[in-house]
């Protein structure tokens, strides 16, 4: 994975081929958020195989923005430890695929989106 935003300014393409990869296991859950008093959608990265805990700050409010079979964007804020929510997007990559310069591998269990509506079809 790779955060492309440092303090909420998005960094330069030129900078980001510098950053380095993280590897781990992502995990989109529905969560209560004390601070803000209602639910949203918190991606986490963690350790490979569920080892350890968060290697990065939670993303909270969390959208997909790109979702391809290579590729994974999702976009919305972390917050530090006094509160501060700041703006972040991860760059997702699958497992299996070669990173070229950064981001964050991946592991999809879920069908792609042609696989699904050939299973739509042959159910109906």
């Amino acid at each position: 994975m790779l955060r492309v935003r440092r303090e909420g300014v998005p960094i330069p393409r030129w900078q980001q081929s510098q950053c380095t990869w993280v590897e781990g296991r992502v995990t989109v859950l529905e969560e209560r958020d004390a601070q803000l008093r209602r639910s949203f959608l918190v991606a986490r990265l963690g350790g490979p195989m569920g080892q350890g805990g968060d290697l990065l700050p939670a993303l909270l409010e969390a959208r997909i923005l790109l979702w391809t079979a290579e590729r994974l964007i999702l976009s919305g804020f972390e917050r530090d430890c006094f509160g501060k929510d700041t703006a972040q997007t991860w760059l997702i990559m699958r497992g299996s695929s070669s990173p070229r310069g950064n981001g964050l591998l991946w592991e999809s269990s879920l069908a792609e989106p042609s696989q699904r509506s050939q299973r739509a079809t042959e159910s109906a």
